[in-house]
């Protein structure tokens, strides 16, 4: 059980792919009225902008669908702490709905077919049908920060992670019995977050700041807390470079945590899409032990390679500088 000395994980996905700038529809900050933040620096102001809470459909030859939901769900006004009546029993959607997920799946191996016609941005899993789980704790971490872990953290994180022609499609429920966003001023990953870093192509060179590996990036998505919406930003070599198309991602508290749902482009991952295709990926999560104050954290990835030696400023590598960490799963 988590308890008042809370943590955070971060979930990170990769996938590698050809050239060009990539578009994520994303809003560059220089049109937003701000700059562009290290990944040590402040957030900027534009990251505490309300996200879209309509529920979007996105077909799976991407082709975004014209009608939309308004989500029902509420949120209660108590600042750094998961709602009380966040939404448990919400009816699955009509596509797929009643579905299951046999367990056992392993995104750094194989990624399976996504077999749902369309998928639905609320955040809740009911489309990745047939989708095998991937289950692990900090405890079966392939690396935490730091380490041993802190003794009471124990944040589980369940995956689901599907390609069909139009992208890869990711669903992560992160179980934890508080939930503590960044506070202003804070870079997102020092609140509970999942992190997902991909990229079209598995041939991987280690930088991918702009102008590298053109089409690796890092996804680093927050949960809502209180009156402040769910956020998610793009990073490139742990720099932000702008906020991720509202209508391609959503994210939902629930009873025992909360889960985020996203989509990535081939044609943003700069990837053609194939059975036997080798991909870019990794995944972490982010847990954050308290609400304010200092902002003690600890941090698993699902994957690291070791590159010797790294291109992170750091002695050690890390998904977030340096793609030669991840791992570098097939499409089935």
């Amino acid at each position: 059980m988590l308890t008042s000395s809370r943590r955070a994980l971060a979930a990170s996905f990769v996938l590698l792919a050809g050239c060009s700038y990539p578009s994520f529809g994303f809003v560059p900050d220089d049109q937003l009225g701000g700059d562009d933040v290290g990944f040590d620096a402040g957030f900027d102001a534009v990251l505490d902008a309300p996200v879209d809470t309509s529920v979007s459909e996105t077909s799976v030859d991407g082709g975004v669908d014209s009608s939309s939901e308004t989500s029902t769900d509420t949120r209660a006004d108590t600042a750094d702490t998961r709602p009380t009546d966040a939404s448990t029993g919400d009816a699955p959607d009509t596509t797929d709905a009643g579905c299951t997920s046999p367990t056992g799946g392993d995104p750094c191996a194989k990624i399976p077919k996504f077999k749902a016609s369309k998928q639905v941005f609320d955040a809740k899993p009911d489309e990745f049908c047939g989708v095998p789980t991937t289950t692990w704790t900090i405890a079966t971490a392939a690396h935490a920060f730091p380490s041993p872990v802190p003794a009471g953290v124990d944040t589980v994180l369940v995956a689901r992670v599907a390609w069909s022609t139009t992208g890869l499609h990711v669903h992560i429920h992160v179980t934890q019995s508080m939930v503590f966003t960044p506070i202003v001023g804070e870079e997102l990953w020092h609140g509970d977050a999942v992190e997902v870093f991909a990229s079209g192509f598995s041939k991987l060179t280690g930088n991918y700041t702009a102008g590298n590996d053109t089409g690796a990036t890092q996804i680093i998505m927050v949960p809502a807390s209180g009156t402040k919406p769910g956020r998610a930003s793009i990073y490139l070599g742990e720099v932000v470079v702008g906020d991720v198309d509202p209508t391609r991602w959503a994210t939902r508290n629930v009873a025992d945590g909360y889960e985020v749902e996203l989509l990535l482009l081939w044609s943003e991952l700069k990837g053609t899409p194939a059975s036997g295709l080798a991909i870019g990926f990794d995944l972490a999560v982010d847990v954050r032990q308290i609400s304010t104050g200092a902002t003690p954290l600890v941090q698993a990835l699902y994957a690291l390679r070791t590159p010797t030696p790294t291109t992170c400023t750091r002695t050690e590598a890390h998904p977030s500088c340096d793609d030669r960490a991840w791992c570098t799963p097939t499409l089935e």
